[in-house]
This record gives C-alpha cells, sequence and structure tokens, in this order.
C-alpha cells in the first residue's frame, strides 16, 4: 500500500474512501475520519495531493479506477 500518513498508517485507498464514501473534503475531515494529518502533520501536503486527484475526478465516479490502478477494488 502507499502510506500518505506514517503516524497513524493511513494509505492512499483510506483517505479516497474518506472522500467517497464519508465527503470528507478537507485535511481537517480527513484527519476527523482516518486520523491522517493528525500526528506530527508533515503529511498534510500527501494528503491535499490526494484532495486535488479527487476534485478532478470524483464528481464522475472513477477515482478509484484513475487514481491508481492498485487502489481499484
Amino acid at each position: 500500500p502507499v502510506y500518505v500518513c506514517v503516524c497513524h498508517a493511513v494509505t492512499e485507498r483510506q483517505v479516497v474512501a474518506a472522500v467517497l464514501e464519508d465527503g470528507a473534503a478537507t485535511v481537517a475531515e480527513i484527519g476527523e475520519v482516518t486520523f491522517a494529518g493528525t500526528g506530527c502533520g508533515s503529511c498534510h501536503s500527501r494528503i491535499e495531493g490526494v484532495l486535488g486527484t479527487c476534485g478532478a475526478v470524483c464528481p464522475i465516479g472513477g477515482l478509484l479506477e484513475r487514481h491508481s490502478p492498485a487502489m481499484a477494488s
């Protein structure tokens, strides 16, 4: 898996799920759902990167397939 937050062992896939399933749209909301970004904070830019990808693709529902083939289930 690709880890976005090492402090809390949160993967990219979990961040994407927080966006698609829980409606998280900010770093703070991702933190509320997954705890990513609530430790040392060094992963905020990685979380923002995933959120940026989601913003471009999520509205048409193809994020898991488009974001990373390993994330598609």
